[in-house]
């Protein structure tokens, strides 16, 4: 007969790393010292299951609820901007897959995700110090 396993044991400790963090290493620097040349163009961008967690985690980070449907958190313009239908349809199978029972995003939720990460991305493209 199966029935229903509770565990009741006593909870595992939290690991804590208290040494001092490494800095993030610049990856131009890396490829200078490799001598490696740059990618190219990239013509195709897939989203791999470390990007829809990234995408999960910050959805859950800015959905806030006021008492009916969550909304991102940060805000203060709702723009109209032209997608394909299969632009949406594309943003609609991400927000199921990155859905939980706790957070279920839109299409639009998940776009203006997508849109803060991609400008953050070209935004270093274009810092100074990139080019050095």
């Amino acid at each position: 007969m199966a029935g229903k396993i509770n565990d009741i044991g006593p909870a595992e400790r939290r690991i804590r790393i208290i040494g001092e963090t490494y800095p993030l290493l610049d990856p131009a620097e890396v490829a200078k010292a490799l001598g490696a040349e740059g990618p190219g163009t990239k013509l195709e961008v897939t989203l791999g299951p470390i990007s829809l967690l990234a995408v999960r985690q910050e959805l859950a980070r800015r959905l806030q609820s006021s008492g009916g449907r969550p909304a991102l958190e940060g805000v203060d313009r709702r723009a109209k901007i032209p997608i394909s239908d299969e632009q949406w349809a594309q943003l609609e199978k991400i927000a199921a897959v990155v859905a939980t029972p706790d957070c279920a995003p839109t299409a639009g939720q998940v776009a203006s995700v997508l849109l803060s990460s991609a400008l953050q991305a070209v935004a270093v493209q274009l810092s100074p110090e990139s080019k050095k």
